[in-house]
């Protein structure tokens, strides 16, 4: 992502944590805070916004098996 960004940037990001039972490799794939810092956190500022619990806003979440999830959402601008 950093290739396609411009030298002042300001973006949304949201990136979703559950535990999946079954192979967690297979799409959606859950992104931790720590994940999404050593991916980002090293070109560009990150900002913590808020976290939500989203069981009710996604649909495959019961069709899924997973009993918990939650949307963690972050700014990100340029350092």
């Amino acid at each position: 992502m950093k290739t396609f960004c411009k030298n002042e940037f300001t973006y949304f990001l949201f990136t979703l944590q559950f535990e999946k039972p079954g192979n967690p490799d297979v799409a959606p794939i859950s992104v931790s805070h720590e994940e999404s810092k050593k991916m980002y956190g090293s070109w560009c500022k990150m900002k913590f916004v808020f976290q939500k619990d989203a069981m009710e806003d996604i649909p495959f979440v019961t069709r899924s098996g997973i009993e918990e999830i939650f949307e963690s959402f972050f700014l990100l601008t340029s350092k």
